[in-house]
């Protein structure tokens, strides 16, 4: 049984002063380097004899302001990128990427290169449940917010990149990162 290491880089691109966003009207925050061509694709896979890599960039969000219980937060949405759903943390952008894994094969993740950049004055919208799909259209649940959770002040993603474990489907190995 072999290994197939898959490194992962993410690349928001720079390690340039933290963006304030405090008081900032509803718009599009750039995350590519000054005088480099927009990225135009996100995910990008090269192919090794033993390695496949995968480079995933965040060309930028954009921001609305949406006010709820005397707050105001910071929905943020990233083209093709989807946003985490856990009901009441904060919903931030995400990219799931699957790649097909050889039978026989454990892959190993881990990160080859990360690049952060720190974003001030910004309080994100926290993701609600979703409304159940009947009709006609109940009522909307109450909104949710984990304040414990708004409370901390620490780093929650232990590893902007993780893997689930090798998943079936229609007879292929999946892998998800």
């Amino acid at each position: 049984m072999g290994t197939l290491p898959v490194c992962a880089q993410v690349d928001p691109v720079g390690k340039e002063p933290a963006i304030d966003l405090q008081g900032a009207a509803d718009g599009w925050v750039p995350l590519a380097e000054a005088g480099r061509a927009p990225v135009l694709r996100e995910v990008t896979m090269e192919h090794e004899p033993d390695v496949v890599r995968v480079k995933v960039a965040l060309p930028g969000f954009s921001h609305t302001a949406r006010k709820e219980s005397g707050a105001t937060y910071r929905e943020l949405a990233s083209p093709g990128w989807s946003t985490a759903l856990e009901p009441g943390r904060p919903a931030v952008p995400m990219k799931t990427t699957l790649l097909e894994m050889p039978r026989g094969v454990v892959p190993v993740v881990r990160i080859t290169n990360l690049v952060e950049r720190r974003i001030k004055g910004l309080s994100v919208w926290p993701a609600q449940p979703p409304l159940p799909d009947v009709s006609p259209q109940p009522p909307a649940p109450p909104f949710q917010r984990d304040t414990a959770y708004y409370a901390e002040d620490v780093y929650h993603q232990k590893t902007p990149v993780r893997s689930q474990e090798i998943a079936g489907l229609r007879n292929r190995r999946l892998l998800a990162i």
